[in-house]
């Protein structure tokens, strides 16, 4: 599981530093297909959802974030599990 997750981790590292050397040529973006049902979920969907998803998308990377932080300071011995008397 963890090797999915670094696979994305680089992946996403890699498109921004893709993203970043890229400039504008002057000639106009390609128009957004919508043929075919790949297309449409491909190009036409997740510029929909994204707006009212990323409401559920922040929380949860603050959750998953603060888990693992959480986790780790348990394997670590930072913190301990706690006892009772």
């Amino acid at each position: 599981m963890s090797v999915i997750f670094l696979a994305l981790l680089l992946a996403n590292i890699r498109g921004i530093w893709l993203s970043s050397r890229w400039e504008p040529s002057g000639e106009p973006a390609p128009e957004r297909l919508n043929q075919t049902l790949g297309d449409k979920i491909c190009d036409q969907i997740p510029r929909r959802i994204w707006p009212v998803a990323r409401w559920l998308f922040y929380p949860m990377a603050v959750i998953e974030s603060a888990v693992m932080m959480w986790l780790l300071a348990l394997r670590f011995g930072i913190i301990g599990l706690p006892v009772a008397n």
